[in-house]
């Protein structure tokens, strides 16, 4: 039985998912095609609820800590929130940029890890006034799914963007066969024995 396009298999979960993005012991569950919304979204308001509470603690932990003796008067729940607001906000902010790009280029952690195994053609360069043949599946930049970045958000978000950022709503699509872009159509290569 031949797999959908961009699906993999969970060694965790033992299913296959459906553009699966990876398995996330957080929330000890697959990220994958019907999911991944929800899970962008969750990242995303964590970083921001990270800023904020770290915004909201720090002055005030700075202002009772310049006062004499002020670090016995301080609340110790005080400093435990702004440390671990900082902590959560390192590793959320980068990871939420991280998945920003990807949903902007529609692509998952695994296709931006791992090379894709496309049959695509060649096409002619010019390089120092000769032509030379390129192999377009070298092109790390090459992803047949990129759909320019509103079509992209549109894909995992939805059309309406009165719902991009609101925990409801489904992708686009079934999740077993995806848009290809005006250029993967150009360059993939078909084989005559599987016409």
């Amino acid at each position: 039985m031949d797999k959908y396009d961009r699906s993999h298999h969970c060694r965790t979960c033992k299913r296959c998912i459906l553009k699966m993005d990876h398995h996330c012991p957080w929330i000890n569950n697959c990220v994958g095609f019907y999911n991944y919304k929800f899970f962008y979204l969750f990242i995303v308001y964590g970083s921001l609820f990270c800023i904020y509470v770290f915004a909201t603690t720090l002055p005030p932990t700075i202002a009772i800590m310049q006062q004499p003796m002020g670090i016995l008067a301080i609340d110790f729940n005080w400093l435990f929130l702004c440390f671990v607001s900082a902590v959560f906000g390192l590793f959320l902010i980068p990871f939420s940029l991280f998945h920003t790009r990807q949903l902007c280029k529609n692509r998952t952690t695994i296709e931006f890890y791992e090379k894709a195994n496309y049959r695509l053609g060649s096409r002619q360069r010019r390089r120092n006034g000769r032509h030379q043949m390129m192999d377009i599946m070298r092109s790390k930049y090459f992803n047949p799914w990129d759909l320019g970045t509103r079509s992209n958000i549109e894909q995992v978000l939805g059309r309406s963007p009165m719902t991009w950022f609101l925990p409801i709503g489904a992708p686009l699509g079934n999740g077993w066969h995806y848009p290809l872009n005006n250029y993967a159509y150009d360059t993939l290569a078909v084989d005559e024995d599987d016409m």
